[in-house]
């Protein structure tokens, strides 16, 4: 019994794997022809399969630039980079796109200490450390084995210092790793999909307006009440937008 379930789990991995491959595929022939809304219909059917990827999310990027949707372009180059931070490709048409949004929304400046840190936790998405730490204690098993089991007192010394140094580097890249899920965290982030949006100062329809943000202004999202969104901009504004015109990233 075991072995059918086996054998059943790894025939719909395959059949899912080609039905995502031939999406891929033919999302970007209809791209190439130009025929973009197609194409996005492609790559979201990946989507709905759950199985997402950077290069999926970089291709719906374009796919909605071209159509001249600057929000759902800005949402899914962000996913792409929240996948793979060193697509360099996704981060060109990111800023290509957000010179075309209406909003210049100039960030309150960081310590230079928390910008730095900020800069090493982001090199690397979580899975990109999780591979940095197991390789990491790969290494210090090997370098501890050799020291244990070193047979002379120059192969034990230098087992000794290598198992110190990587032994220091797990400790570091330990506190990495955590700070980077906890940045992912605390930095839930939005962006709005539609023409226009009044951000309110209160969650409520009837509120007065705080001010007006425009296709493609990103956030930071800090709480949520009903169907209402607390967002914060990187210069320090805030206010509450509803929930059907933003996309969380």
């Amino acid at each position: 019994m075991k072995k059918i379930l086996l054998i059943l789990l790894i025939l719909s991995s395959l059949v899912f794997a080609q039905s995502e491959t031939k999406l891929f595929i033919e999302g970007n022939r209809l791209y190439k022809e130009k025929q973009f809304n197609e194409a996005i219909e492609k790559y979201r059917a990946i989507l709905n399969l759950n199985r997402a990827n950077s290069s999926v999310y970089y291709n719906l990027g374009n796919s909605y630039f071209r159509i001249g949707q600057l929000g759902y372009a800005v949402l899914f180059f962000e996913k792409a980079l929240n996948l793979n931070p060193n697509f360099e490709d996704a981060e060109f048409n990111l800023l290509v796109v957000k010179a075309r949004t209406i909003d210049k929304i100039n960030p309150v400046p960081k310590l230079f200490l928390f910008e730095w840190w900020e800069s090493i936790i982001n090199l690397l998405g979580v899975t990109g450390w999780l591979i940095v730490l197991t390789i990491l204690f790969t290494l210090f098993l090997f370098a501890l084995f050799h020291y244990i089991t070193g047979k002379s007192i120059e192969t034990q010394k230098l087992s000794f210092f290598s198992s110190s140094l990587l032994f220091a580097l797990l400790i570091f890249f330990v506190i990495v790793l955590i700070g980077r899920i906890n940045y992912n965290e605390r930095n839930v982030r939005g962006v709005v999909v539609i023409n226009m949006v009044s951000v309110k100062y209160a969650p409520d329809e009837k509120s007065s307006d705080a001010f007006i943000l425009h296709e493609g202004a990103d956030f930071r999202i800090e709480d949520k009440i009903d169907n209402w969104y607390k967002v914060r901009l990187t210069d320090g504004k805030i206010g509450w937008i509803e929930r059907n015109a933003l996309e969380i990233i």
